[in-house]
């Protein structure tokens, strides 16, 4: 907790020697102490929040008290001269270096200061303050990545306000390191982001954006994510942001900084997540062809920042997907896929993903740009989960309701490999779902399925203990699926089992989770009363 005293403000900045020297000059060749390295030390994290001091102690040094102590000491060795009353001023020791030398608590009147001597107290004084500022942002940034608890105390000790003055600095590390740190308390709770709101951030941060200056690159970076954690999940803040910055990150896009440009695709892919209205403003600010001309940069970090702001703005409505789709996007898309970089062939998975569920045009521009054999070999068992889950959950969207894209699947090899991933958790889900929009509504796919051995693999995912939150309820649907109009696979199914798990119910299974297996049980027992039998849930 930040400690106050009576009609003062807390005490954010502890104490320490040397940070507001009146002769910079003078402490360097005296070997004066200057900002502390904080990485030199071995105070906690929470040690600035704390109000401590140099000394350990929850007060500032008291000069008078060091001064009694030394006369003490002046006194026990018989210092008899008579005390001077300039000797309880604070003087720095360096007086005592030359009787010419003077300082400004010098009470000599003939003293008179250069420009060049305030010039270099005020460049010591602006230089500490940016490096203290920086200090205050990395500790409040760090403590708030706690508990909550410590989060709420962070911002009832006035630490939000304090990080948004700075913001104003002209300083782009401070701003930064300010921005960053309000980031990161914003995440914490809903409250947390009204406060961040509250205390007048959003347009500070809008005001970093708008600077065309090039050496404030992280600044603008830092005010663009920030923004964009404001947003998220807040449909009033995102009100409030969007029609402010949506024209300012779009012509951020255009910067020749990479770092800047990727932070401001990420803006735009947040903003437009959080309502279809956002999404219609981002398209209206024209930030869809800078979007997709990303897509043909030489920094991999664009093009992926760019792929999954284009696969977000996809699945807002079909016209967004249209406009997509008439820009040109899908073959850029495609050369992304042969990139053998794992985040890239992810990226681009999801935004196909979110394209292949719009329109049969959507679907058969995917298939013509020979996207398919290439999704097909990301299933490959060599390949990392992460692009494996994409290209199955793609595939899942092309081939549903979709014969011509079925038979383009199932043709390219994707069966098998499809029946490899419902052997390993978490990745099974995916391929359960590209399952099931393949084998509905075609024997071919059924067939090839029952053929490779996915019955044994899908059956145990009906158990209660089965790994994944939905695997049971999407487990008796593929089998459901599956097993209507092929009595091979009936056959199969019954043959592993099936049926006691798909009868007898644990009660904590939700509703769909019974609908869903009594529809599978009635297509595997011989409908004697054209009913679905009854459903046990002694568990």
């Amino acid at each position: 907790m930040v400690s106050t005293k009576p009609n003062s403000a807390p005490r954010y900045i502890p104490a320490y020697p040397g940070a507001f020297q009146v002769d910079a000059q003078v402490n360097q060749q005296n070997g004066a102490a200057g900002p502390i390295d904080n990485d030199d030390h071995d105070e906690p994290d929470n040690y600035y929040l704390s109000g401590a001091f140099e000394d350990g102690s929850d007060s500032e040094p008291d000069d008078e008290s060091e001064d009694a102590s030394d006369d003490k000491s002046d006194d026990e060795h018989g210092d008899d001269e008579p005390e001077d009353p300039s000797d309880n001023e604070c003087v720095d020791e360096s007086d005592n270096a030359s009787e010419d030398e003077h300082d400004p608590g010098h009470s000599d009147p003939e003293y008179e200061p250069s420009q060049g001597h305030f010039a270099a107290v005020l460049a010591d004084l602006q230089s500490n303050i940016a490096y203290w500022q920086q200090q205050i942002a990395k500790r409040v940034q760090v403590c708030a990545q706690g508990s909550q608890q410590d989060n709420d105390a962070i911002i009832a000790a006035g630490f939000v306000p304090l990080l948004v003055s700075f913001l104003k600095s002209d300083q782009p590390d401070v701003q930064a390191g300010a921005a960053f740190a309000l980031e990161t308390v914003a995440v914490g709770s809903q409250q947390s982001k009204d406060a961040v709101f509250a205390a007048g951030a959003v347009p500070l941060l809008v005001a970093i954006l708008n600077s065309d200056q090039p050496f404030q690159k992280w600044s603008t970076a830092a005010a663009a994510s920030a923004l964009s954690t404001l947003s998220a999940g807040c449909q009033q803040n995102t009100c409030a942001i969007i029609k402010g910055i949506v024209p300012l990150v779009d012509a951020l896009l255009k910067s020749a900084q990479p770092q800047v440009q990727k932070e401001a695709a990420y803006a735009l892919h947040v903003l437009a997540m959080e309502s279809e209205h956002g999404g219609s403003i981002v398209i209206a600010a024209g930030a869809m062809p800078r979007l997709i001309a990303l897509l043909q940069s030489e920094q991999l970090i664009l093009q992926e920042a760019a792929a999954d702001a284009l696969g977000r703005l996809a699945t807002l409505s079909q016209s967004n997907i249209d406009a997509i789709l008439a820009e040109g996007a899908v073959p850029l898309l495609v050369a992304m896929l042969r990139s053998d970089q794992p985040y890239l062939q992810r990226s681009t998975g999801v935004a196909f993903s979110c394209l292949a569920r719009g329109s049969r045009w959507a679907k058969d521009a995917i298939m013509a740009a020979g996207a398919v054999p290439l999704l097909v070999a990301r299933l490959r068992a060599d390949q990392p989960d992460e692009p494996r889950v994409a290209a199955a959950s793609t595939l899942a969207s092309l081939a549903l309701g979709c014969q011509p894209a079925k038979d383009t699947i199932i043709a390219a090899g994707a069966v098998p490999l499809l029946v490899a991933m419902l052997q390993r958790h978490p990745i099974h889900m995916s391929a359960l779902r590209a399952v099931e929009s393949l084998a509905n509504g075609c024997r071919q796919a059924k067939d090839a399925f029952i053929a490779a051995g996915a019955v044994p693999l899908i059956v145990p995912m009906l158990r209660p203990d089965a790994p994944g939150p939905f695997a049971a309820c999407s487990a008796a649907r593929a089998l459901g699926i599956l097993a209507s109009g092929s009595q091979e696979a009936k056959d199969a199914i019954i043959a592993a089992n099936a049926l006691p798990l798909l009868l007898v119910l644990p009660k904590y299974y939700t509703s769909e989770m019974h609908k869903q297996a009594a529809a599978a049980a009635e297509v595997l027992l011989p409908a004697r009363n054209n009913r679905a039998p009854p459903m046990c849930t002694c568990m």
